[in-house]
């Protein structure tokens, strides 16, 4: 029985992949054996930029008390009271068979 075709290309990638590996590493190997000769100094970050602005007073739009609004009152004659329904529910009384009907809703 001979190898089937997915293993052999499994196997050869394996190999392919060996010599890459070996190749980067003889490329590694000589890169560690260079001495570097720089001087390394401390880092010091640079200053940070402000902008120069004038000092601006803000303007005092605030001239004395604010005067009470006056509490709103209905003076139209469309409604004629509030009920109460359901669960403390306020309901607007528009007529007398309205205020009769929201009566008999418990009944």
């Amino acid at each position: 029985m001979s190898t089937p075709k997915w293993k052999k290309e499994a196997r050869k990638r394996q190999h392919q992949l060996y010599k890459e590996k070996l190749k980067y590493d003889e490329i590694f190997a000589k890169a560690r054996n260079v001495v570097r000769s720089h001087v390394t100094k401390p880092y010091t970050p640079p200053q940070p930029y402000r902008r120069e602005i004038p000092h601006i007073p803000s303007m005092n739009s605030m001239r004395g008390i604010a005067v009470k609004k006056e509490p709103q009152k209905y003076t139209g004659t469309l409604i004629k009271g509030i009920a109460t329904m359901h669960k403390s529910n306020a309901v607007p009384v528009l007529s007398k068979e309205h205020a009769t009907d929201i009566s008999n809703m418990g009944k």
